[in-house]
């Protein structure tokens, strides 16, 4: 429905050759012998180009914790968003496209961006533009407040880090 039209982002035309592409959406489980195949596309990709690994397979493996299948796409390519979820809602894809294009908007392009980014890093100039979209926040009242109270703080980063269950430690770019 119009709810969730991806034809208002030229997505709906079909690109025979990732040669025509500038975005790449993984779904789905990678498994080791479809990786190289994986990173060849990612090549033939002409520059600037992005990637979303989505839903929580391609992110991190899903549930098949084994030797068959990559523990998260970001072992082969650089990813630029991870959506969460299994499937991923449909509101959740078109929210992550649009934050990516935010994203793109706002960053260097081009050959000299890994450069750029760390001078502006350098000097204090840069904001760090690292989108965390956690699912479970959305549903949790009480979370999405404590989100919502980390992100006027400056601290989303941490507060992902915290959600994970991970060590709470300051990151690059954050307040106290």
């Amino acid at each position: 429905g119009p709810r969730y039209d991806i034809a208002r982002f030229g997505m709906e035309v079909f690109r025979a050759s990732p040669r025509q592409a500038d975005l790449m959406m993984v779904a789905g489980r990678v498994s080791q012998k479809m990786a190289p195949v994986l990173r060849q596309i990612y090549d033939q990709m002409p520059g600037p180009k992005w990637v979303l690994a989505m839903g929580v397979c391609a992110s991190r493996g899903g549930m098949f914790n084994n030797y068959a299948i990559v523990q998260g796409v970001d072992h082969i390519v650089p990813v630029d968003m991870y959506l969460p979820g299994c499937p991923p809602r449909p509101e959740m894809l078109m929210d992550a496209i649009l934050k990516l294009h935010h994203k793109i908007q706002h960053e260097p392009l081009g050959e000299k961006r890994a450069a750029a980014l760390a001078a502006a890093r350098a000097d204090g100039t840069a904001k760090d533009l690292h989108i965390e979209m956690p699912s479970t926040v959305r549903a949790d009242r009480a979370a999405r407040k404590a989100y919502e109270d980390a992100a006027a703080r400056g601290r989303t980063g941490q507060f992902a880090i915290e959600q994970r269950g991970g060590n709470a430690v300051l990151l690059p770019g954050e307040r106290g």
